[in-house]
């Protein structure tokens, strides 16, 4: 009985091991400066998120890919038309439950932690070049290395273990946790089902990545609003 438990445990706690381990590092890389007390642009802040990111989360990925044997790049395609479509519909209506959704503020904030004297949020960018760079971090760089490390990898590495519901829950928990804006909950969440459950009815990483890119894209404005 007890083998069967861990053998159940595991890889739940090795996912959220890895997961807690990426936040860290990440959070650690894309904050140093500030911990060091050097005052840095928008330029640069954003500069140095996009090279923390790189750094993380594709160094992770092709040491899971190899060690978890997952080919990523059969998962390129994209599925029919039909089922693109209708899933880009959905991904639709779910940005619109978020729109009205909004911000839940305050209720994860933690009152004078480390967390709040470190804005680790991109910030609202007007110079047009800082926009940019901002734009291309939030919605396409951000959802692809996020949709191959969570779908890709975190999703096929649980299914093998567990049932698509369970994987489907789990990796939509890992997927909310691994983001530091808390007061965004409850987008956060749906969102990550909506990818999940994309990726487990097409197996398609493309229309993940797209489907994110849309979310993040609400997103983005809402808070830029």
């Amino acid at each position: 009985m007890n083998t069967l438990k861990q053998a159940f445990i595991r890889p739940i706690l090795y996912t959220l091991i890895l997961v807690i381990g990426l936040v860290f590092c990440y959070f650690m890389l894309g904050t140093l400066p500030q911990l060091l007390g050097r005052a840095l642009s928008v330029y640069s802040f954003v500069l140095i998120q996009i090279i923390s990111a790189l750094i993380c989360f594709l160094s992770l990925i092709f040491f899971l890919k190899k060690k978890w044997d997952i080919v990523l790049y059969k998962k390129a395609q994209l599925p029919s038309l039909t089922s693109s479509s209708i899933f880009i519909l959905l991904t639709i209506i779910i940005c619109i439950i978020n729109r009205s959704l909004g911000s839940i503020q305050d209720l994860f904030t933690l009152s004078d932690g480390l967390i709040n004297k470190l804005d680790f949020r991109l910030p609202i960018i007007e110079d047009k070049t800082h926009w940019i760079f901002s734009f291309f971090f939030a919605v396409i760089l951000g959802p692809l290395l996020e949709e191959l490390f969570f779908r890709g990898l975190i999703m096929e590495y649980l299914q093998r273990y567990y049932s698509p519901l369970l994987s489907i829950l789990l990796t939509t928990f890992l997927f909310t946790l691994s983001h530091v804006e808390y007061n965004y909950v409850p987008t956060l969440f749906i969102s990550g089902l909506l990818f999940s459950f994309i990726y487990y009815k097409t197996k398609s990483l493309s229309l993940c990545v797209i489907s994110h890119s849309l979310c993040n894209l609400s997103l983005y404005f809402i808070s830029s609003t």
